[in-house]
């Protein structure tokens, strides 16, 4: 997987959020430039790839610069906490067997904007049925209200809620809504480089790296998947099966990768702040690595 990051060129900035999704939200937010180059230096991402990666993602809401002294640092800004928690809601969640839920239709206004209103809803699943409408199956309720709450009262589209078509008429929308079969064959692949592998590396800084390689491929093909509910998709959808694997990749590696957090994670106060809950809540495993974790994390 490390071949094909450098393969596809992996993007900088895209690479900063992956950063600070998974190593430091659970960890308070903040971290030093001299960590966040550390890291990114593990990648392949150099002192001045970086610091211009920093400067556009400043520009563009997701992070903000602090100071202490001659010592810099980088916090997530209020627009960007708010689309790294919708995120993770999509990438470290597993998908229920059951989901019950109302369709939702989004109406929009006709106006000029109405493109950049309409981002957030892709954002969280949504596709597109038509110049002013937006609809999805089992839309998530709280990424919902707080998509619609970020939105100025001209740009929020009244809401719709339904109970579901019957199964066939259900299925033919979705088949023209979603690419499901191009959704397939992405997870596939991904499923496919993640067959289970012997024991992964056990050195910190190799285990991050191996962490950040993963779940950053994984980030993207996850926030492509809208969501839809398991009895609507695919019999034998390979998002399950890929998903699972990478779970499992990921317990294997999360102890030591935090290990080197521990030891080498510079913020405000000194060291990184231990892990929160969140960590070991991430793709309900609740038995992943518990008992290097829980060394690490606040009670």
């Amino acid at each position: 997987m490390r071949r094909r990051a450098r393969r596809d060129g992996t993007n900088a900035g895209s690479l900063v959020v992956t950063i600070f999704g998974d190593l430091i939200v659970p960890r308070g937010g903040v971290a030093a430039y001299a960590t966040l180059a550390a890291i990114a230096g593990m990648l392949g991402v150099n002192d001045s790839q970086l610091r211009t990666a920093l400067s556009r993602l400043v520009a563009e809401g997701w992070l903000e610069p602090r100071r202490a002294g001659k010592r810099a640092f980088y916090a997530l800004a209020p627009e960007g906490a708010a689309r790294t928690r919708e995120a993770a809601r999509r990438i470290y969640a597993v998908p229920e067997a059951k989901r019950a839920g109302p369709w939702r239709v989004a109406i929009f206004p006709p106006m000029p904007a109405r493109v950049a209103a309409r981002r957030p809803f892709e954002w969280i699943g949504f596709a597109s049925a038509g110049p002013t409408t937006m609809i999805h199956p089992d839309a998530d309720p709280d990424a919902l209200a707080s998509v619609l709450a970020s939105l100025p009262d001209d740009r929020r589209p009244a809401i719709v809620a339904g109970p579901a078509a019957p199964e066939g008429p259900a299925r033919a929308l979705i088949a023209r809504a979603w690419d499901l079969p191009g959704l397939g064959r992405a997870w596939s692949d991904l499923a496919r480089r993640l067959a289970p592998a012997g024991p992964g590396p056990r050195d910190p800084e190799r285990c991050l790296r191996a962490r950040l390689i993963l779940i950053h491929e994984f980030r993207r093909l996850a926030l492509r998947d809208p969501g839809l509910p398991a009895g609507l998709l695919p019999r034998d959808w390979p998002g399950t099966r890929a998903r699972a694997r990478l779970a499992g990749r990921y317990r294997a590696l999360l102890a030591a990768s935090e290990a080197w957090l521990d030891a080498h994670g510079a913020g405000p106060d000194g060291k990184l702040p231990r892990a929160d809950k969140s960590l070991r809540r991430r793709f309900a495993a609740g038995h992943m690595s518990q008992v290097g974790l829980q060394k690490r994390s606040k009670p």
